[in-house]
């Protein structure tokens, strides 16, 4: 299977550019990225991945190895975002902030939302164990691996 993922190099300011590094996976598999203007992209060929959102799991660890390596070479935090990925048929994915569950409308969110915002917010300003708690899993939510659902 052939996947194709693109996103961004965070911060996008730091105009992170590499040429293509090919990675390989046992005997047939590979992955290919590269990174033009903090715009990386990462190909996946014939990879063992069982579906778009496998694809997008490799192709942020792909991704994080390569800019990892480079940020501490160069003494920077960057990081990764894979936004998009398409499939071999040519169908897209776009990922966002605010992963979905199995049902069309389930979030991670919740309903009403204010009084949560509120309570998160007070907290947070008293006590920076709360705070750190509300990052951690805000990060959570944006790092695949982590597994924030």
């Amino acid at each position: 299977m052939h996947y194709l993922c693109t996103g961004h190099i965070h911060p996008e300011r730091a105009d992170v550019s590499f040429s293509r590094i090919e990675m390989r996976f046992g005997n047939d598999h590979k992955a290919v990225a590269s990174c033009d203007a903090s715009q990386v992209t990462v190909v996946l060929d014939d990879v063992a991945v069982d579906g778009w959102i496998a694809a997008h799991i490799v192709a942020t660890d792909v991704a994080g190895i390569v800019v990892g390596a480079l940020g501490l070479s160069l003494g920077s935090g960057y990081s990764v975002e894979i936004l998009q990925v398409t499939e071999p048929d040519g169908t897209p994915h776009v990922f966002g902030v605010r992963p979905g569950g199995k049902t069309p409308g389930e979030t991670l969110g919740f309903e009403p939302h204010l009084p949560v915002f509120n309570r998160a917010f007070h907290l947070s300003g008293r006590d920076v164990f709360s705070r750190l708690a509300v990052r951690d899993y805000l990060r959570a939510i944006t790092v695949v691996g982590d597994c924030a659902t």
